[in-house]
């Protein structure tokens, strides 16, 4: 009988040995020990919590800022006013590819380079009102060629000046940019009263060898960029007509809108950081403001253009790229402000931002911070604060977010 007792009771009994408690059995990875009235934010870590979570090798002090308060905003790059050039028909026509072929957009060219091949179709009334163009072409000559006299007059007597520190250098530069703009526009006007000679020439019957009617090749008349071609190789086009245009890229502006209450935040006169998007923030360049910006604003958006002057000598920036700003405030001074890594700060259900600081041996309190931006240094994000821990103070960055679950009953258990 006992051994019958035994084939039938003995598969039970070793299931419940087997269902028995084990010493093997794991720790829950995170611990914390029960919070009480005078401590409601403090958390106490496990010894093996401490460790699994590797805290200590992420504190990290709260420091002063002393950089600047600034705002990081959208940018687009664009051609200052008077940096290009567009070339127009000058009559009813047809264009062609010059013989070596044509430049593609995008491509530098210089001034003379030939853009397209151009074939006149002369009417009756297009060779009566020939002459009066070609007339006020000359007279357009004429002006502008007195308006570089002054220009040039102007700059000579602002280098004097700047010599004798009479001046700024921004004086200097403006007066150098007005000779350029002046030079630019007697080169236009020349290169199109030469295509309405040539054009006049060919109307009063001159010829090729072969017999057949002349064409007049369209150049670029400055030195720069070939921004936009309007027509293709074989258009018929009508008299004024846009065909292409060339732009120089050297120097450019960065226009940034800017909502139209915030304006009063920003600083005044300094010059902005600007970076291609994606770039590192120790990328950025200087970029003054532009003296005299076009007063321009959008009632839509309720916002107002800001104009930055960027140097582009290496052409790493195109007209109508999105680039990264940053933009100077009028907040807190250099040292009135705090910092801390931005993996310290931890966000609760109703969006507020906290910190964890030590209070003592792997214990945290929660304290709450008022984060004023984020700013990238180097390969790191760092939260410029405008209140929080005093400085020197050694917050959690490393498990910050673990303290914040230990805390509230997500992802631990409590002893």
């Amino acid at each position: 009988r006992s051994a019958l007792l035994t084939a039938v009771l003995g598969p039970f009994l070793l299931l419940a040995v087997g269902c028995g408690p084990s010493d093997s059995a794991k720790p829950p990875p995170v611990q914390v020990s029960a919070p009480n009235e005078q401590n409601l934010a403090v958390v106490t870590l496990s010894e093996d919590s401490y460790r699994q979570l590797d805290i200590a090798a992420g504190l990290a002090k709260v420091r002063q800022n002393q950089r600047p308060a600034v705002r990081t905003l959208g940018g687009e790059v664009m051609v200052p006013p008077g940096r290009g050039a567009r070339v127009t028909a000058p009559l009813a026509g047809t264009v062609a590819a010059p013989t070596g072929g044509m430049p593609k957009p995008g491509q530098k060219v210089t001034q003379g380079t030939p853009i397209f091949q151009f074939a006149p179709l002369l009417t009756a009334e297009a060779k009566v009102n020939l002459v009066t163009v070609t007339l006020e072409a000359q007279e357009q000559i004429k002006s502008a060629r007195i308006q570089l006299q002054l220009a040039e007059a102007a700059l000579e007597r602002t280098r004097k000046l700047a010599a004798d520190k009479t001046v700024s250098e921004r004086v200097l530069e403006e007066a150098v940019v007005a000779r350029d703009l002046a030079k630019q526009a007697a080169d236009t006007a020349i290169v199109r009263q030469q295509l309405l000679d040539a054009i006049l020439a060919d109307v009063r019957g001159t010829k090729d060898t072969a017999g057949k009617e002349t064409t007049i090749a369209l150049k670029a008349p400055i030195d720069g960029v070939l921004q936009r071609q309007a027509v293709a190789p074989g258009a018929t086009v009508a008299a004024g007509i846009e065909l292409f245009e060339v732009v120089q890229t050297d120097p450019l502006w960065v226009r940034v809108p800017v909502y139209a209450g915030a304006t009063d935040e920003l600083k005044a006169g300094v010059a902005a950081k600007v970076r291609p998007l994606g770039a590192r923030a120790e990328d950025a360049v200087d970029a003054p403001p532009v003296t005299d910006p076009p007063p321009i604003a959008d009632a839509l958006a309720t916002s107002i253009d800001l104009y930055y002057r960027i140097d582009n000598r290496a052409g790493a920036l195109r007209p109508g790229q999105k680039v990264s700003v940053m933009l100077e405030l009028r907040g807190p001074a250099p040292g009135q402000s705090l910092v801390v890594p931005w993996s310290a700060v931890v966000h609760d259900i109703h969006g507020g931002t906290w910190v964890y600081e030590n209070v003592g041996e792997r214990a945290f309190r929660r304290r709450r911070v008022e984060v004023q931006y984020v700013e990238e240094d180097q390969d790191r994000e760092e939260a410029v604060l405008a209140s929080g821990p005093p400085v020197g103070t050694l917050v959690a960055t490393g498990g910050a977010i673990e303290l914040l679950g230990a805390e509230f009953g997500f992802g631990a258990q409590a002893k």
